[in-house]
């Protein structure tokens, strides 16, 4: 005598508890890509002084052992000549720009002219320009920290968003297929 096979077990719907997982992962990538970006900017457009350029010199504090970046309003018809000395004395180098870099802030759009290593960040910069009333700025420049946090802000929100709509699309299939749990 042949008995018919046991019945399989039918599987339950997923816990209603994915549908929040999911929706978590889409909330957080859309914030990190918010904050990542701002973060980003922020970092970017972030000044340690500004100065005339009229051949006086200037203070200014930096970060010690960073490179910094000169910058002057872009549009500016003429670069100025500038030197940089730090804390002790020594003249940092100032090398020249490869391509155009521009950063912009609330004061308007800068394009870098030169970039150096702040030394101990006890910087005097004497910038002498051609137009008068031209301002100068110290900053950050646009480098691999740059790069490196736009990747992030758009990657990582990429890389979140598909999880977290996988996980419904897949929650929501299974929810919608399955019967309901038995009491």
């Amino acid at each position: 005598m042949s008995y018919p096979p046991p019945p399989t077990p039918q599987k339950r719907r997923p816990s209603k508890w994915w549908f929040v997982v999911g929706g978590a992962l889409l909330v957080l990538a859309v914030a990190v890509f918010v904050g990542g970006l701002i973060w980003t900017i922020m970092g970017a457009s972030k000044t340690d002084g500004t100065f005339d350029a009229d051949g006086q010199p200037a203070s200014v504090t930096s970060p010690a052992d960073e490179k910094r970046m000169l910058f002057m309003p872009d549009g500016t018809a003429t670069e100025p000549t500038c030197t940089v000395t730090d804390g002790s004395g020594a003249e940092r180098d100032l090398d020249d720009v490869t391509g155009r870099v521009t950063v912009g802030n609330s004061s308007g759009d800068w394009r870098g002219i030169a970039s150096f290593d702040s030394g101990d960040g006890d910087l005097t910069i004497t910038c002498t320009a051609t137009d008068p009333g031209t301002e100068m700025r110290v900053g950050a420049p646009l480098g691999f920290g740059f790069a490196a946090g736009l990747v992030i802000s758009i990657v990582g929100p990429m890389i979140l968003g598909t999880i977290g709509g996988l996980i419904l699309l897949v929650t929501t299939v299974l929810y919608l297929t399955r019967p309901r749990a038995s009491a």
